[in-house]
């Protein structure tokens, strides 16, 4: 499933820049569908789907196994919530932002003790790096690009925008995936017999 979740992702971040990119030189912001920093952004849907996902996934898991039963219940509503609050935009006020700073150090710590060391595990360190970088570009990208001169209208800032929000995509689909391969692990086949 790893290579999959990589390659799926891989081209669904790529579609997503591209988009926001094509929506800024192009349209001038002016296609919502493209824009993945809009309600209306096709790769914001995506976003949201594959937050629910991870919610009902992790759900799922919690149903197969009981000794982690509480962890992953806590999990699948924290991310529930964290679906509902990106749907409703609320990280753009401080109740939000108390939210997701609350949140998220949460989630990442349930993330990373209910994998064992497997390639699940590998895909949940790999999002919640997404997960910081994207964070480290939304925190540490606006002052570093004024001080280079550049505003939000430049082409380097749009990138900037485009990056944050496509890793923050590929972070939640690396974790979605990662509970997806736990709630149905790749069988191997038997050898069969010379």
């Amino acid at each position: 499933m790893v290579p999959i979740a990589l390659v799926a992702t891989a081209v669904l971040v790529a579609a997503d820049v591209a988009a926001y990119l094509v929506d800024f030189g192009a349209f001038q912001m002016r296609i919502g569908a493209l824009n993945a920093d809009s309600r209306a952004g096709v790769f914001q849907w995506l976003l949201l789907a594959t937050l629910g996902a991870a919610a009902v996934l992790a759900a799922r898991l919690a149903s197969s196994q009981p000794n982690q039963r509480g962890r992953l219940l806590f999990l699948s509503a924290a991310l529930a919530v964290l679906t509902l609050a990106e749907a409703l935009h609320i990280r753009d006020s401080l109740a939000g932002l108390a939210l997701y700073a609350l949140m998220l150090p949460l989630v990442a710590l349930l993330l990373v003790n209910i994998a064992p060391d497997d390639p699940a595990r590998r895909l949940m360190l790999l999002g919640l790096a997404c997960l910081a970088v994207s964070l480290a570009l939304h925190e540490l990208g606006p002052p570093l690009l004024r001080a280079l001169g550049w505003d939000a209208d430049s082409w380097a800032y749009q990138v900037k925008i485009a990056l944050k929000e496509s890793v923050a995509f590929a972070g939640w689909m690396f974790v979605a995936w990662a509970l997806a391969s736990r709630v149905w692990p790749s069988r191997t086949l038997p050898a069969h017999a010379t």
